[in-house]
């Protein structure tokens, strides 16, 4: 069982990604599930993380930058919501202004409060009991 998760601003709903490039040949969704949206909308639904939360999830700490062009930060919005409303601990890091990747640079002092939220998070599940 998987005791807790960590999100780095990652897709919730594929379809919801399904407009983007992603949905092309060139795409990591693409390449990752092996069909076009066009070609397989049950199958994307199926991989997407949302379709599987229940009240049996790990608890999340989603970390995504507000100003994300690549995976929008509705996408962390909707994952924490849905975990919320079936019960399970979960919470949005939300950088303000900050890009997809934005945790590449450690330079930077919303890198670096996202990581120290992360560490604690991951503390915190990770003890042992």
């Amino acid at each position: 069982r998987v005791n807790c998760v960590v999100d780095y601003f990652g897709p919730s709903s594929f379809a919801g990604m399904s407009a983007s490039k992603e949905a092309s040949e060139k795409g990591a969704l693409f390449q990752f599930i092996g069909k076009s949206y066009a070609d397989a909308p049950d199958l994307w639904a199926e991989a997407s993380p949302l379709t599987h939360v229940s009240s049996k999830s790990a608890p999340l700490l989603a970390i995504h930058g507000a100003a994300d062009t690549l995976v929008p930060i509705r996408q962390s919005e909707i994952l924490v919501e849905k975990l919320k409303n079936a019960g399970v601990e979960a919470a949005l890091h939300r950088v303000d202004g900050a890009p997809h990747g934005f945790h590449n640079s450690l330079a930077t002092e919303d890198a670096q409060r996202a990581w120290k939220a992360a560490l604690e998070f991951l503390h915190r599940h990770l003890q042992p009991r």
